[in-house]
């Protein structure tokens, strides 16, 4: 079964696949093509930007051409580490922030309690965070 590629006045509308070529309707400006798709190349996304793809046209044919892929430059590359540091960072401070908040919660429950026992002495937010490491 054979690929085809119709086009509307110039167009490109759709992909039919069918065992011979269907009949072209010029009144209603419909023509059909034969259909051609060249595999995209290999490349490591790495250390190559993605392949171009190109779909057109070529000698009445319907074609599909790929660039070669283009290697990524020193400062490129540079700029990749340096976002994937700065993504991996905030990450890390993100959740920080919610242990922090979790543990200053943690600490003015329990010096409420304190008060509510009579007992007069407090916990220190340093103290809540080496009690919590100790439970992790």
């Amino acid at each position: 079964m054979a690929r085809f590629a119709l086009l509307i006045g110039g167009v490109f509308k759709e992909f039919r696949n069918a065992q011979v070529k269907p009949e072209d309707i010029p009144h209603k400006l419909v023509t059909w093509h034969d259909y051609v798709a060249n595999a995209q190349p290999t490349f490591d996304s790495a250390t190559h930007h993605a392949p171009i793809k190109t779909v057109g046209l070529v000698a009445n044919v319907w074609t599909v051409v790929w660039a070669a892929p283009v290697a990524k430059t020193t400062q490129e590359l540079a700029d990749e580490i340096t976002a994937l540091k700065d993504r991996a960072v905030n990450n890390i401070q993100a959740a920080m922030s919610v242990y922090r908040a979790f543990a200053k919660g943690f600490q003015e429950h329990e010096n409420r309690l304190r008060v509510l026992e009579g007992n007069t002495s407090t916990v220190t937010f340093k103290q809540v965070v080496t009690w919590l490491r100790g439970k992790l």
